[in-house]
């Protein structure tokens, strides 16, 4: 990785790490010989077998999984920054949030929960500087995470074209220190000796000034000496004029040299802060590992092997298909995942664990990057709070049903009532026959929506129409609102989906009682109620049934369509903020989407929107052609 360190055309080492190493060597009175290996690991288990004495240049994650080895002091701080093309440069700064760029950086350079702070989706592991810049310049990424030093080294003429910058000029810092063994107190103490020696001589500074380029500065030097060509043009025709350019290029050289010194010092602050964000995110609580698709687990942190319980000075690793929690996850996972999945375990005695499990593609076509983090407690409070929301939309529901039920109990004491003194009457059991079977039904039809609103969701599959589920909801939402509300209905009866229906069902009943509840809260402030409405909808979109609730109420702003599907976001005083997030999982655990279009004060439309089932008409297609 130039300048750090690299192998020049006739194969011998170079860089700013080599001639670090050679002059510890001399001050330490050191005897020096390198071996050169083709990756970092591969130098890293030899020192690990005693194969050679020390690693030069190595990252702190290096040593991670080898507690035999220690980093000496540091040899060499290193800033990371974000390279793209100069065309999409400015977009990158305005627009933080990269979904869709492909985003790749070098293992141990910057975390991985760090790089994904940024957003960008892809997010690609590999191993060294070179495969970024090469990456970048085939088109096999957008972006790349790199250290900064080298960045400024590839830029330029037989290198990456100039039509790439440094988008974001700092992201974070990574250390680079000489790997030892760390029974070997005594190379490590004459090391770190020679390296604080070092480092506080005029030596060290010529070194890096050798090889580093500090493009900041060079900038500045070469208007600089723009503007002295210019002023040497003028010096002929007036002395006057050059004693003033002179004393304002003494100026310009102060100022810079202010300026770079401000610059310094606020990068080492900033280096400070991100160091330490960096080591907290590192010891966050998911499990995270390296794994091969064959199974076999390349690299796995200290909560991984706390939740499999493997120890952590273990140095071999299981194959993920026998761990006890990972293993399933890593069974149901597919190469790659879009979206996190939920996976529920249960133990010995029976309990229930929930273990959300997510797989990256890394740089290695046969290598995953596999996190898994107990999300139990978390699982636990959402279905609470869905319970909680779920009961206060039933206690409506009942106090409506309560209200509804008295007219047909009312038409069924009367008859009763007259049944003694009108019994034998032709025209009163006519009558009677007529009226009392019908309410008794009325009762029995709301009875048994309220039961199927209650009941838990089933996962069963069925075929079933649409327009008949719509049915079967509009009862509640009619009874549940508390203002007369028109909701009208154009259902479209010969579709049908294939999916379980009692989720589906739960989650129109929620679309519908949101609808009901914005337009009477706008019938509350004054609105007039015969320009307010609920529509429900069913209809055809190619090859898919759509179900649409549209309503006059209150409406969403952007910011609030976006957001008003994450779990607890609510406008309501009262509300939970579960009832839309459920609804969305619901319908997208059994094959559906939901979309939502809203304007503030003018309309709210809702779809959920589910695969076409023309398994029926397929088959009546196929009877007539026999």
């Amino acid at each position: 990785m130039k300048p750090l360190m690299f192998i020049d055309e006739n194969g011998m080492p170079q860089g700013a790490y080599i001639d670090i190493m050679n002059e510890l060597a001399r001050i330490g009175d050191l005897n020096v010989e390198y071996v050169i290996y083709d990756r970092q690991m591969q130098a890293v288990t030899a020192l690990d077998k005693g194969e050679v004495d020390a690693v030069l240049g190595a990252l702190d994650s290096d040593a991670a999984n080898y507690t035999s080895l220690k980093p000496s002091s540091e040899i060499y701080a290193a800033s990371v920054c974000l390279v793209a093309e100069k065309s999409k440069s400015d977009y990158i700064l305005e627009h933080p949030s990269m979904y869709g760029a492909k985003t790749a950086y070098e293992m141990g350079t910057a975390s991985y929960s760090q790089v994904s702070q940024i957003r960008a989706n892809p997010i690609i592991i590999m191993s060294t500087q070179e495969d970024l810049f090469r990456s970048l310049q085939q088109g096999d990424v957008d972006m790349i995470v790199a250290l900064r030093d080298c960045v400024q080294s590839y830029i330029g003429p037989g290198q990456l074209p100039e039509q790439y910058t440094i988008a974001l000029n700092y992201l974070s810092s990574t250390s680079y220190s000489i790997l030892l063994r760390r029974d070997d107190h005594l190379r490590i103490n004459s090391i770190n000796g020679c390296i604080n020696q070092l480092r506080a001589s005029a030596k060290y500074k010529d070194i890096l000034d050798r090889w580093i380029v500090n493009m900041d500065l060079e900038n500045a030097q070469m208007r600089i000496r723009r503007l002295t060509n210019i002023l040497g043009i003028v010096f002929a025709g007036a002395l006057l004029i050059l004693a003033s350019i002179i004393v304002f290029n003494r100026q310009l050289r102060r100022m810079v040299d202010e300026k770079t010194s401000e610059l310094k010092e606020k990068v080492d602050d900033l280096e400070n802060a991100y160091t330490l964000r960096n080591k907290l995110v590192e010891h966050g609580s998911a499990a995270n590992l390296v794994v091969k698709l064959d199974g076999t687990v390349l690299l796995m942190n200290d909560v991984a092997r706390r939740m499999e319980g493997i120890p952590i000075e273990q140095p071999d690793l299981p194959n993920i298909e026998t761990m006890h929690i990972i293993g399933p996850a890593w069974e149901k996972s597919p190469a790659e995942m879009d979206q996190p999945e939920l996976l529920v375990l249960r133990d010995e005695d029976g309990s229930r664990h929930t273990y959300r499990y997510q797989c990256h593609r890394t740089s290695v076509q046969d290598e995953r990057v596999f996190i898994v983090e107990d999300v139990t407690s978390e699982e636990q409070e959402k279905q609470e709070i869905f319970e909680e929301s779920k009961n206060k939309a039933l206690n409506r529901i009942i106090s409506g049903i309560a209200h509804e039920i008295k007219n047909p109990l009312t038409t069924i004491r009367t008859y009763a009532s007259l049944a003694k003194e009108q019994g034998s009457d032709p025209e009163f059991l006519e009558s009677f026959n007529e009226y009392v079977p019908r309410e008794v039904d009325r009762i029995s039809k709301m009875i048994e929506t309220l039961m199927n609103y209650s009941r838990p969701p089933r996962g069963q599959q069925e075929r079933f129409c649409m327009a008949d589920v719509v049915d079967d909801c509009l009862g509640l939402a009619y009874i549940s609102a508390k203002k007369k509300i028109v909701i009208r209905t154009q259902l479209d009866r010969d579709l049908f989906v294939n999916t379980s229906k009692e989720p589906v069902r739960q989650a129109l009943v929620n679309l519908l009682m949101n609808s009901v509840e914005s337009v009477e809260m706008k019938i509350a402030a004054g609105m007039d109620p015969k320009e307010q409405e609920v529509k429900v909808s069913v209809y055809q979109q190619g090859n898919d049934v759509v179900t649409e609730v549209y309503d006059t109420g209150q409406g969403m702003t952007e910011e609030q369509v976006q957001q008003c599907m994450d779990p607890f976001y609510t406008t309501k005083k009262t509300g939970t903020g579960m009832g839309l997030a459920m609804s969305k999982m619901y319908i997208r655990e059994n094959g559906g989407r939901l979309e939502v279009e809203s304007t503030p004060g003018a309309f709210t439309v809702m779809r959920m929107i589910f695969r076409e089932d023309t398994e029926k008409d397929d088959e009546a297609q196929n009877m007539d052609r026999g």
